[in-house]
């Protein structure tokens, strides 16, 4: 179970930590593909051509991945265009996960309405808000 000396909690971490390396290790190269489209995304300096989201939900998922990591002195999400690795992760390695966004979606213009009722959506809030 655990080693003489570690909590359940180190020995769940590093149970997960385990985890987490297979699967990545099993999705490697699809995860390399979707940071390469990603990359050519960026460079390409056009708009992107989505496979799974709308534009609108797009842009939705992309002012959330600016929040978790905003520009700073150094390039944020947007720049990134982890909306680009996100969706291309949707329809390869990540396809389970698609119920999970299309709902949190859902509740996040819930909740964007319920925090500032004159909003329709979250990408329009300000960073305090």
């Amino acid at each position: 179970m655990s080693t003489p000396g570690q909590s359940r909690r180190e020995f769940l971490l590093n149970s997960v930590s385990g985890l987490g390396a297979a699967w990545v290790a099993t999705h490697y190269s699809a995860i390399i593909d979707a940071a390469e489209y990603a990359e050519q995304a960026s460079r390409s300096g056009q708009a992107a051509k989505f496979a799974f989201f709308t534009p609108e939900q797009a842009a939705e998922v992309e002012a959330m991945a600016a929040q978790i990591i905003p520009t700073d002195s150094t390039p944020g999400a947007r720049e990134a265009r982890v909306i680009n690795f996100i969706d291309r992760a949707l329809v390869t390695f990540e396809q389970e996960a698609k119920p999970q966004y299309t709902q949190g979606l859902k509740e996040l213009e819930t909740q964007t309405k319920q925090l500032v009722p004159s909003a329709t959506k979250f990408s329009a809030l300000t960073s305090e808000q």
